[in-house]
């Protein structure tokens, strides 16, 4: 059975590592940009309907699902003849904080907890997201998957993060939407680990939380 997450153990949490994209910020705009956005630019580039672009693009996405490559700007304006990040710019608007977390992240500081952020997300998007909303005046340090050269979900990501982080991974406690980022973390040693449940809020049912994680809907639920 899935852990209640009154059992987080503060008294442990020497720091926490956020995610960003489906934790702290809504992944509303993500899944937009990679279901819809993207693949109609494509479309319109390369002269063909959208459906024909979601057909074409859908399995190339799949196959690179949580490896580097897929999280990578330049890679995807290569591939795709697209420019990714010009793209991004122009929905920028959409980019936006899920409900209570800019109030999470305060609590924490008020609390004179350690918090980092770590993420997957390409240091341009990152660069993006942070002119959008101001998030990184709450971290201490952002780590990128691209820093350390490999993705979140890869259990190298994890062994070259020891290097960096001064805190040993009894005392760290990972926030994250994604179970293969919180099978990494904890296979490594991570044993407190959260998973957030909506992180879309663009999507009325929360994720099946998994088992061995703390589930939250938001961390809202932790304020």
């Amino acid at each position: 059975m899935t852990q209640h997450p009154a059992q987080l153990d503060w008294q442990r949490a020497d720091i926490l590592l956020l995610d960003m994209d489906g934790t702290i910020l809504d992944l509303r705009f993500d899944n937009h940009f990679w279901t819809q956005a993207l693949p109609e630019r494509y479309a319109q580039v390369h002269g063909m309907t959208k459906q024909d672009a979601v057909d074409r693009l859908a399995p190339r996405f799949e196959a690179l699902y949580g490896q580097l490559d897929w999280y990578c700007v330049e890679f995807w304006s290569s591939e795709l003849d697209v420019d990714v990040m010009a793209l991004k710019r122009e929905l920028a608007q959409g980019i936006g904080l899920l409900p209570g977390a800019e109030a999470f992240l305060q609590a924490q500081v008020d609390a004179g907890r350690r918090l980092w952020l770590v993420t997957n997300a390409h240091p341009q998007t990152l660069a993006l997201k942070v002119e959008r909303t101001g998030i990184d005046r709450y971290f201490e340090r952002c780590v990128t998957s691209h820093e350390l050269g490999h993705a979140k979900e890869d259990a190298q990501f994890w062994a070259a993060f020891d290097e960096h982080c001064p805190v040993p991974r009894a005392g760290r406690v990972m926030f994250d939407d994604n179970i293969r980022v919180l099978d990494a973390a904890k296979a490594h040693g991570v044993d407190q680990c959260v998973q957030i449940t909506c992180p879309d809020s663009g999507q009325s049912q929360p994720h099946q939380s998994a088992e061995g994680f703390l589930a939250v809907r938001g961390l809202f639920e932790l304020v």
